[in-house]
């Protein structure tokens, strides 16, 4: 790449079907993407120009899917910035296309996206901790299937935002059985 990202930075987006039925939403196609921003390096005026490679971005070292069963469950999304840049993460928008974001089914929303208390005064609440990426769940007898989901991890570097990676992650809620305890080993 050449040139220096617009002040709405540079999008990388890959589009494609098919999104497995989901319980939260009739979502089929799916918008994977991440940006980069412009950095000016301290004491410069203008921005580094992409072939400097001023920045890696963040990632996940998380497998991509997982399980949920009756009770709490915490995950961690592992969301690492190999430049130690500082990091934050939250739930996104999912997307089908470059500009259509997914609609959520009633009760649902970007950022409540599991079954909660409405559903069942047992449920949630459902969070992120948006300096560990630890997702924390708690369900019972919700519907079994998948729930589309987004989290999006931001790198920030002199207090400029330099890159987001959007990362979707098909939750799938299984009542057929209780699972494995999510406990500490004893």
């Amino acid at each position: 790449l050449l040139g220096t990202p617009n002040p709405n930075g540079f999008e990388f987006s890959w589009t494609t079907c098919c999104r497995p039925s989901l319980e939260n939403s009739n979502a089929s196609i799916i918008h994977l993407r991440s940006k980069m921003y412009p950095y000016s390096a301290p004491g410069n005026s203008s921005p580094n120009t992409i072939n400097t490679c001023y920045d890696s971005s963040p990632k996940f070292l998380n497998d991509l899917a997982f399980i949920q069963f009756n009770g709490k469950f915490n995950y961690n999304l592992q969301a690492v910035d190999p430049d130690q840049d500082s990091i934050s993460i939250s739930f996104a928008r999912p997307w089908s296309t470059s500009s259509s974001p997914i609609s959520f089914n009633g009760g649902y929303s970007f950022s409540a996206p599991f079954p909660d208390s409405s559903e069942n005064a047992l449920n949630g609440p459902n969070t992120i901790d948006p300096w560990s990426g630890i997702l924390s769940l708690e369900s019972y007898n919700a519907s079994a299937g998948f729930y589309a989901n987004c989290v999006v991890v931001r790198s920030y570097r002199n207090g400029q935002l330099i890159a987001e990676v959007y990362r979707e992650l098909p939750l799938y809620i299984d009542q057929s059985s209780t699972g494995l305890a999510n406990n500490p080993p004893q």
